[in-house]
C-alpha cells in the first residue's frame, strides 16, 4: 500500500502523500525515492529522504508500476521488500556522483544503503566542495581510505558537517588532554561521534568527573583510549549510577578508580541487565566481601558472559577448586585450554 502510494505519483503527476511537500520537480524526486526503496531502504525513511530531494531523474516507466504492486503484494520483512523489482533504478541511483564517491572510498553496497538511510543529504552533496574536503581532513588526521569508509558508515552524520573547524577543535582538545596525534587519530577512528560532541557540555564534564574519582590525566587518557565511547555517555544518567552501584557492592572511591582504570568498559554495561545478574550469581557461591575483592582485583570478571561464568564456576565446584583466585585464573583461559585441563571432570 505504501509502495503504491509512492509509485503512482511518479506516473500520474498527482500528489501522493501529504507529508511530502510540493516542489518544482517533485515527480523526478518520486523516482529517486522509489529508487532508494529498490535499494532496500525502509519505507518510513522516505519522508526524511524527501527533505533533500528532488534530484534530476526521469519519471518511472509505466511498466514499473505493476512490478511495484507485485512486490508490495509479496509482502515485506522487517520493513524491507523481500524481492528487488529491477536493477535499473538501483543502477541509476548508483550513478549519482556522491554514491560513486562512497563506493570508490571502499563502502559496500550495503554500507552505502546504510549511509543514505541515516544521512540522505549525501545524495545532493557536492563531491568537490563537500565530500573530497572531508576525505582530505580525515587523511590529514592519519586515517586510511578504509578507515574513513568505516567512520562514515558508522557515523554518516559527519557527511552533514559544513565546517572542518569544529572537528579540528575536538582533535585539538584530545591533544591538549595529553594524547599523541596517533592516539587521537585512533580515538576518532573508533568513536567518530566525538567530532560532533560539545567540548563544554560533554567532553570537559566527563574528564572533570573522572578527575573527581581520583584518576590523574595519564590514567584518564588511557581510559578514553581503551573505551572512547565513554565520552558520549551522560555523567548523570550513565556513569554515576554505575559507580553508585559499585559503592553499594562494597568498593570505596579509590578502589573504583582502580576498577575504571583497569577495565573502563565496565562503565558501559547495563547495571540491571548485565552487572546485577552476574553479581547475584556470584553471590550464590561467594561472600559479599569476596565478590567486592574479586571485582576490585579482576573487574573483567563482569565482562564475560553469564553462561561462561556459570560454566567455569560449575566445573571448578565439581573439581572442588572453587576459589576467587582460581576463578580469576580460568576465566581468561580460551575454551580449548579450559576443556583440555578439565577433560576428566567433564567426562565424569
Amino acid at each position: 500500500r505504501h509502495t503504491q502510494l509512492i509509485a503512482e505519483p511518479a506516473m500520474t503527476g498527482e500528489p501522493g502523500a501529504p507529508f511530502f511537500h510540493p516542489a518544482a520537480h517533485w515527480r523526478k524526486g518520486w523516482a529517486v525515492l522509489l529508487g532508494c526503496w529498490l535499494l532496500g531502504l525502509r519505507v518510513d525513511h522516505l519522508s526524511t529522504l524527501a527533505e533533500c530531494l528532488p534530484i534530476a531523474r526521469p519519471p518511472l516507466q509505466a511498466s514499473m508500476l505493476e512490478q511495484v504492486k507485485r512486490a508490495a503484494a509479496a509482502g515485506t520483512k522487517g520493513g524491507k521488500p523481500q524481492v528487488f523489482i529491477q536493477q535499473l533504478d538501483a543502477s541509476a541511483l548508483a550513478k549519482e556522483p556522491s554514491v560513486q564517491w562512497l563506493l570508490k572510498l571502499g563502502l559496500t553496497d550495503q554500507g552505502v544503503r546504510k549511509v543514505i538511510t541515516r544521512a540522505p543529504n549525501v545524495l545532493t552533496s557536492s563531491v568537490s566542495q563537500t565530500l573530497e574536503p572531508l576525505k582530505e581532513w580525515f587523511t590529514g588526521l592519519g586515517l586510511t581510505n578504509a578507515q574513513i569508509a568505516k567512520v562514515l558508515q558508522a557515523f554518516p552524520h559527519l557527511l552533514r558537517v559544513k565546517s572542518m573547524s569544529s572537528m579540528t577543535s575536538k582533535v585539538r582538545w584530545l591533544l591538549d588532554l595529553g594524547m599523541s596525534e596517533a592516539e587521537a587519530s585512533k580515538v576518532v577512528a573508533r568513536f567518530p561521534m566525538i567530532l560532533c560532541l560539545s567540548i563544554e557540555r560533554n567532553l570537559r564534564p566527563t574528564v572533570r568527573w573522572f578527575t573527581s574519582l581520583g584518576l590523574d590525566r595519564a590514567q584518564i587518557v588511557k581510559v578514553l583510549m581503551a573505551t572512547p565511547q565513554l565520552m558520549g555517555c551522560s555523567v548523570e544518567d550513565n556513569l554515576k549510577p554505575t559507580v553508585e552501584w559499585l559503592m553499594k557492592l562494597g568498593l570505596d572511591k579509590s578502589q573504583i578508580a582502580i576498577v575504571i582504570h583497569r577495565h573502563p568498559a565496565l562503565l558501559t554495561y547495563s547495571v540491571g541487565k548485565n552487572l546485577k545478574p552476574k553479581v547475584q550469581f556470584l553471590g550464590e557461591h561467594f561472600q559479599n566481601d569476596d565478590i567486592a575483592q574479586l571485582v576490585h582485583t579482576f573487574p573483567a570478571v563482569l565482562a564475560y558472559s553469564q553462561s561462561r561464568l556459570k560454566d567455569r564456576i560449575s566445573t571448578l565446584r565439581s573439581k572442588q577448586q572453587l576459589t576467587a583466585d582460581k576463578l580469576r585464573m580460568v576465566m581468561s583461559w580460551k575454551q580449548e585450554r579450559f576443556d583440555t585441563h578439565f577433560a576428566d571432570v567433564r567426562a565424569a
